[in-house]
Formats: structure tokens, C-alpha cells, sequence
């Protein structure tokens, strides 16, 4: 049976070439096929730095420049290729383990399943209530709970994604409506789940789903290291927040002085981890560096993050990181 690893991606050129590293230097090899699809990237010469990277490693490209929901990009690289099973993957989850990716596979091609991914909650509660009530509570090992499935490390028969309706992005369900697999009748106001949730009660509800821990990050990765967890792999979130760092003037999508310290640790590690992008990124695009290099400062100075604060993150992050990041 074959298998194809999927990976949607807006395009950040460092920040991908830093992915493509990870999937060279640890799993590279597992599957059968890496398809990439960057979707919302302006810059040509950006384009073609990651279709060289992406066939480099013998992937197969595509490109949209128009920037597109989470779950249209899916849509289309789930319907693209002919793989039996394929891995979800994102550009901002890293595999730190080999074989964990064969492993996940052999799930689906040994063990009878047609789904492994990792819970989540990210749904209104209405909609979480319902879910406890028809399957119980749902926890993986590593505490993350939730009916839902994050889109990075879902292993999945293909035939049993292209069973379900197809809707793989946000969802949302006004007073009266049924939802799909859930078979619940929402009885408040409007009802929201997050991108691949709808397809989670479609799959819970139809197939055999084993939920394995997403080592969601940051706040508890020192915590797992710290009691000796082998972390398989980690998902850092929330990265495709910066807009696009190599214009000449990036337009954030956030850009407001931060006051709150949750805020400010959240976005010192988003910034601490586009600074690595750049700081691995050898002489790749060095044109693209200068501009990603300013507006990385720009953010800093209009998010209010000092240089104290992303140099903190040192520490944990060189834990985490298991291969060789530098080009």
C-alpha cells in the first residue's frame, strides 16, 4: 500500500526549508511520497526556493498564490494523491523520534486501524458536551483532551477521509442543524468547531480512531523532558501568525504593545522560532534573509518583545531539537 505524507504551508521560505530539514534528517524515507502545497506566498523568487528544497528531497510541489483556508489546501492535497494512507502533517510540527512516522503508519497497515491523531478540544462546549455524551471522555498520554483531531500526525486510510464530506477546515452550525457524525441537534446559539473537527466526528463516528499524544508545545515541553518522555514528536502553533516576513514591509497580522506575560511568552517563542528559521537558513536566499531580517525586528519592536525574552526560550528549545537544524 502507499503512502504520502501532506503538507499545506503558506509558504514562509525559511520556515519551511527548516521543516524540509527535520523530514530529511529524521523520517525521510517512511513514506513513499512528500506532497507540498504553499498556498498564499507572493514572491516568486520565494516560490522557487522551496519547490528547489521540496524536490531536492524528492517531494513533489504545487503551489496556489492565493492564500486559502487550512482545509481547502487538505481538500486538495488529500484528493491529489493516490496514496492509501496518508500522514497529515504541518509545517510547524516537528518529528524528533525516527520511526515514529512508520510507526503511526503501521497502525493503519498492521493494526487495524483507520485513523490515529491526537485529541483536541477547540469546539464550543455545546458541541464538546455532546461528544462525552455519545463516546466518553476522549485523553491521550500526554493530557491533551478532546473529540476533535489536530491536522499535524493524523495517520489516515485515504478512502476514509474521502468518506466524509470533505469540509476539512472551521465549521459552524446554527441553532436546529444536525452535525455530522455527532448526530447532535444544536440547541443554543451558533455552534464552532476548528479546522479537521468536523472530520473528527465524521471518522469517530464511522471508523477505528486511536488517539496518540500531540506534545503540543511550549509550556509543557520542559516538563516531559524533564521525566524522561521521548517525545516522538512536537508541535510548536501558531506560526503562520507572522504574516509574510520576506516582503519588504510585512503586514502582521497582529501589531499591538503587549502587557499580559502570557502574551508576551507566546509570542517571544512564535518570534524565537522564526529568528532559528533564519539563524539555521545558511546562505539560502540571502536577499530573502535581509527583508525577513528586518521585519523579524519590526515585529519585536511593535509587539513589545525584548531580546531577553526570546533568548529565554534558548534553553527549552535546544532541548527539543533531536537532529542537526543547520543547513
Amino acid at each position: 500500500m502507499k503512502t504520502a505524507a501532506l503538507l499545506p504551508t503558506p509558504g514562509d521560505p525559511f520556515h519551511v526549508l527548516y521543516w524540509l530539514r527535520n523530514y530529511e534528517r529524521i523520517w525521510i524515507g517512511e513514506v513513499d511520497e512528500l506532497r507540498v502545497l504553499v498556498n498564499g506566498q507572493p514572491d516568486a523568487e520565494a516560490r522557487a526556493c522551496i519547490r528547489r528544497a521540496v524536490e531536492r528531497v524528492g517531494g513533489v510541489y504545487d503551489e496556489r498564490q492565493e492564500r486559502m483556508p487550512h482545509g481547502h489546501a487538505l481538500n486538495i492535497l488529500i484528493q491529489d494523491t493516490d496514496a492509501d494512507v496518508v500522514v497529515l502533517v504541518e509545517d510547524d510540527a516537528m518529528v524528533r523520534r525516527p520511526q515514529a512516522i512508520s510507526e503511526g503508519l503501521a497502525s493503519i497497515l498492521s493494526y487495524g486501524f483507520d485513523v490515529v491523531s491526537s485529541p483536541r478540544q477547540s469546539m464550543s462546549p455545546e458541541l464538546q458536551d455532546a461528544a462525552v455524551a455519545r463516546w466518553g471522555e476522549c485523553v491521550a498520554s500526554d493530557g491533551a483532551t478532546g473529540h476533535g483531531m489536530w491536522p499535524a500526525f493524523v495517520f489516515a486510510r485515504r478512502d476514509a477521509l474521502l468518506a466524509t464530506d470533505r469540509g476539512y477546515g472551521e465549521r459552524a452550525w446554527g441553532t436546529g442543524m444536525t452535525v455530522p457524525g455527532l448526530h447532535h441537534t444544536v440547541t443554543g446559539t451558533t455552534c464552532v468547531v476548528d479546522t479537521f473537527g468536523a472530520t473528527a466526528f465524521q471518522l469517530r463516528d464511522s471508523v477505528r480512531v486511536k488517539d496518540l499524544p500531540q506534545f503540543k508545545g511550549p509550556w509543557r515541553w520542559e516538563d516531559w523532558l524533564d521525566c524522561g518522555c521521548d517525545m516522538t514528536w512536537f508541535h510548536i502553533g501558531s506560526l503562520s501568525s507572522s504574516g509574510n516576513l520576506v516582503a519588504e514591509v510585512a503586514e502582521f497580522a497582529e501589531g499591538r504593545t503587549l502587557t499580559d506575560e502570557m502574551e508576551l511568552g507566546e509570542w517571544s517563542h512564535r518570534i524565537h522560532w522564526w529568528d532559528r528559521f533564519l539563524r539555521t537558513a545558511g546562505d539560502e536566499y540571502p536577499e530573502g534573509q535581509v527583508r525577513y531580517r528586518a521585519n523579524v525586528v519590526r515585529l519585536m519592536e511593535r509587539m513589545g518583545v525584548s531580546e531577553d525574552r526570546i533568548r529565554n526560550w534558548d534553553g527549552i528549545v535546544d532541548r527539543v531539537i533531536s537532529w542537526d537544524e543547520h543547513a
